[in-house]
């Protein structure tokens, strides 16, 4: 009896084991799969059989994979959704989705407005390979950041691994192509490292930039125009035309001293109208030093402003102006290049009395950007091009105030610039299959700016001399530059990342100089300016020009 006693214990024992067993073949030991998901953008991963720890030589076909939401099970399938707390770096179904197509293996996850940088969102996975035991369960894990950027070439890095693996990668139209083969595909992807840095489209940052000083550059302009009627100038003036070159200006008041030179002051004698035109205008050569996040250029622009203002009475003027501006940027290493052109419309007013004045501009303008890059695969350069639209809005405000101690004149002043605008989002053109789709780029800037003047007037037999200093405190309130956001147009899934440097958001500027007044209306001066304390960036500019006025 005891025997049978034994023998049955035995049996139950070894069918105990046994199950066991089988449970534990059935599953295998949990798997954790982590990823940083950016803020404001789609991040897409392909579950390889080598990312889920599964037979790398699998084909797609040969697993299934099911993704899900716990959260979805545990929060939101009750109807208590939202009586409970949750640990607000735990985001979970109630604010985050995610799309997941099996075919493909593509699992993609864009991070809700709820999310800010350090928040996780987890997913559980089980893969199951039909033919195979046991299944692979684990879980997938996002970090909310704002700091893991790829940019266009570990994305396409990532495109050729994922080729390399035989995972399929979705090719699909572009702009001005039908979509690249995948033999097309992989021809690129042959392209050495050096090669593979040219796919990186990183002249766009050079955008912002150029809008901005050509903006910054037709406000010059009227401001030209708002010093020349405080001094009483009436009638057409062309005293405003300047040449500069790496900040050598050549005046175009030169043109008036030639007249007189020639025949006398043009408007002696005139009578003063409520009535002014003007045209001022510049032409610039200049450069950029590359840093990491940005490439170095040469550049030239060109600006023009023409304008018709009205004295309304002694200290009040007003008037409307349209400028034209032209750039060319020649980026250093290879021949990309990118052209702006634009146009501004401008409304102004300067009202002055005694010592003190205020001047205010609002201007809108709209603009055209053209570009050219070159991508080099297997020894061959290919030029890829460009073309977007622009739009800003911008106003400035300034005041100052002018002391006088008979030859000693001196007075601080400030004032406010702010741009605001957008470049259109656009899709390049080309044959290679590397073009890339641009993401919408906001303009945002915001500048404050305090300083002071002295002069003091020396007067000699043959004129009068008058040196003169200025110093000047910038503060750019908005010194952020926004993540470039973009794609290759042809590949799907390939979003990327584009860096720029951040302006610097506190400099100085400090002036010397001299000008002198000689007779018949002719004047000259000489100037260095200098910035200081701006991050990674000298410049010193030496000014030098003449002036003379005329009033019709």
């Amino acid at each position: 009896m005891l025997a049978s006693k034994y023998s049955t214990f035995k049996n139950h024992l070894i069918a105990l084991l046994g199950l066991c067993i089988t449970l534990s073949t059935g599953l295998a030991q949990a798997a954790s799969i982590t990823e940083s998901a950016l803020a404001g953008q789609s991040t897409t991963i392909i579950l390889t059989p080598a990312k889920l720890g599964l037979d790398s030589q699998l084909n797609l076909a040969d697993y299934t994979v099911f993704v899900q939401d716990p959260s979805d099970q545990e929060i939101c399938s009750r109807e208590s959704v939202g009586l409970e707390e949750f640990a607000s770096k735990q985001l979970d179904c109630t604010t985050e989705d995610f799309q997941y197509n099996d075919s493909t293996k593509q699992l993609t996850y864009s991070p809700s407005d709820s999310s800010t940088t350090g928040d996780t969102f987890e997913l559980t996975y089980v893969a199951t390979v039909p033919s195979q035991e046991p299944q692979v369960n684990g879980t997938i894990t996002y970090t909310i950041t704002n700091t893991a950027i790829k940019n266009a070439v570990d994305i396409f890095n990532e495109t050729c691994d994922a080729l390399e693996a035989e995972v399929p990668v979705i090719l699909s139209e572009t702009a001005n192509k039908d979509p690249i083969s995948e033999s097309e595909l992989r021809a690129l992807c042959l392209a050495t490292d050096e090669e593979r840095a040219t796919f990186n489209p990183e002249e766009v940052v050079a955008q912002f930039t150029s809008v901005k000083q050509q903006i910054t550059a037709q406000k010059g302009n009227i401001f030209k125009r708002f010093k020349a009627l405080r001094a009483g100038d009436t009638g057409v003036s062309v005293a405003g035309l300047t040449y500069s070159i790496k900040g050598d200006e050549f005046s175009g008041e030169w043109l008036h001293a030639i007249a007189d030179s020639i025949g006398g002051a043009a408007g002696e004698g005139a009578p003063v109208s409520k009535w002014g035109f003007f045209v001022n205008g510049s032409l610039t050569d200049g450069n950029r030093d590359g840093t990491d996040l940005e490439r170095g250029y040469d550049n030239d622009a060109s600006t023009a402003t023409i304008g018709a203002d009205y004295r309304f009475s002694r200290n009040l003027i007003g008037g409307i102006a349209y400028g034209i501006n032209e750039s060319s940027l020649e980026f250093d290493g290879n021949d990309d290049g990118m052209d702006n052109d634009m146009t501004n419309v401008i409304v102004y007013g300067t009202w002055y009395k005694d010592a003190f004045n205020v001047d205010v501009l609002i201007g809108a303008a709209e603009g055209e950007i053209e570009t050219k890059r070159q991508v080099t695969v297997s020894s061959v350069s290919t030029t890829i091009g460009g073309e977007t639209d622009t739009q800003q809005t911008f106003l400035s405000i300034a005041a100052g105030y002018n002391f006088n101690n008979n030859a000693l004149s001196y007075g601080p002043y400030a004032s406010f610039d702010y741009i605001t605008g957008e470049i259109d989002a656009y899709e390049e053109t080309g044959e290679i299959g590397l073009e890339v789709a641009f993401d919408e780029q906001d303009i945002e800037s915001k500048v404050f700016t305090m300083g002071g003047q002295l002069s003091y007037a020396i007067s000699t037999d043959w004129g009068v001399v008058v040196p003169h200093a200025r110093a000047e405190w910038k503060k750019e309130l908005d010194d952020d530059r926004d993540i470039i956001t973009g794609q290759f147009a042809g590949i799907a899934g390939s979003e990327f990342s584009i860096e720029a440097d951040d302006f610097d958001d506190n400099w100085f500027h400090a002036a010397v100089g001299v000008s002198a007044t000689f007779r018949h209306g002719l004047s000259a001066y000489i100037d260095y300016d200098s910035i200081v304390a701006y991050d990674d960036t000298s410049l010193s500019t030496l000014s030098y020009g003449g002036r003379w006025e005329a009033s019709f």
